[in-house]
């Protein structure tokens, strides 16, 4: 874990959970990591392709501009 409480999920867990994104959830004594399943997979019928493009084309751009303006904000 980092300073800033990061963690980083092995690729071996994140394909046995077919999910980008995970939810943390406290039972108890324990925190058990729980897939989200995206919705642009039940809404995307009704996205517009370009805009699927071109939120597939920004991430990586903004996030190699983060990391060339100085990293995390």
């Amino acid at each position: 874990m980092t300073e800033k409480g990061q963690i980083t999920i092995p690729r071996e867990i994140r394909d046995l959970l077919g999910s980008r994104h995970v939810e943390f959830v406290v039972e108890g004594e324990r925190v058990v990591l729980r897939p989200v399943p995206s919705a642009r997979g039940t809404l995307s019928r009704y996205a517009d392709p370009s805009l699927i493009e071109h939120e597939q084309e920004a991430w990586p751009r903004t996030v190699a501009e983060s990391h060339k303006e100085g990293g995390d904000r």
